[in-house]
């Protein structure tokens, strides 16, 4: 869950970066120094970056107030998310500005060219397929810069559809299930053993033989894969410290019956 968490914020975490990257783009656009730009575009994003680290990290605030199994399962998540935003908010705002002050001084140059700061057309395998991808994107972006004023022009007509989208979605209500874990047969039981105190191992064999024979009278013989009998204490000191079984003695043990996969369910 924590690999996961860290899946879920990479997408954000990348964000961080590039919104400092490229407000520090358009600042040297602009005609400013290096030293100047790189500083002015770290300032001016930071306030609405920290904003936007708080908004996220607020949306898992509930996710510490769960219980049970699911409290097990998502708050690793939740918290390697909030950690990774931190992590990458301080980042930017210190190791990027830094990096961006080396690594540009030498195109600098390049990139004081208007308010968009758009560098120049130079030669290059690297410059081309930038300069291919940035007029593609701006495309995009004009493409959909006019669906965004189509849709101001026309709010009233967004509103009623987002509501009639919402009012619909409602109607999942009765299809989504209820369980977190949902009941499932596996084909798999569990059975613990116990003779009488004081029975000895090789008597307590006899009683594991006589088990087995009932559970073959009750699953028919076809739909039993394995039956595997752990009669005694385990022998090793690891297998006791992180065996789950409740095993007090030579008398006691645990019968694990395996299903094959095409079997009838097990009546509850």
């Amino acid at each position: 869950m924590t690999l996961g968490g860290l899946a879920l914020a990479v997408g954000i975490l990348v964000d961080d970066a590039t919104v400092e990257i490229e407000n520090t783009h358009r600042n040297m656009g602009m005609k400013k120094p290096l030293v100047k730009a790189v500083l002015d575009g770290a300032q001016k994003v930071a306030v609405p970056a920290f904003v936007a680290t708080l908004a996220i990290s607020i949306v898992f605030v509930p996710v510490l107030l769960l219980a049970g199994a699911a409290k097990y399962l998502f708050t690793p998540l939740a918290l390697a998310v909030v950690f990774a935003l931190f992590a990458s908010y301080l980042l930017s705002r210190t190791l990027i500005p830094n990096m961006v002050h080396y690594l540009l001084k030498k195109e600098a140059d390049l990139y004081r060219e208007g308010e968009d700061g758009e560098p120049k057309e130079v030669d290059g395998w690297n410059w081309k397929i930038h300069h291919a991808f940035s007029r593609r994107f701006t495309r995009m972006r004009d493409r959909y810069q006019g669906l965004l004023d189509w849709s101001l022009d026309h709010w009233a007509g967004v509103l009623v559809g987002f509501g009639v989208f919402v009012g619909l979605s409602f109607c999942l209500v009765f299809f989504i299930g209820r369980d977190f874990f949902p009941t499932v047969d596996s084909g798999q039981i569990r059975f613990h053993v116990q003779t009488p105190s004081g029975t000895r191992i090789e008597e307590a064999e006899q009683y594991f033989a006589g088990v087995e024979r009932t559970i073959r009278e009750i699953i028919p013989r076809e739909e039993i894969d394995i039956i595997l009998d752990n009669i005694g204490m385990p022998n090793s000191g690891i297998n006791l410290a992180f065996g789950d079984n409740p095993i007090l003695g030579d008398g006691d043990g645990e019968i694990l019956v395996s299903r094959k996969p095409k079997h009838s369910p097990v009546a509850p």
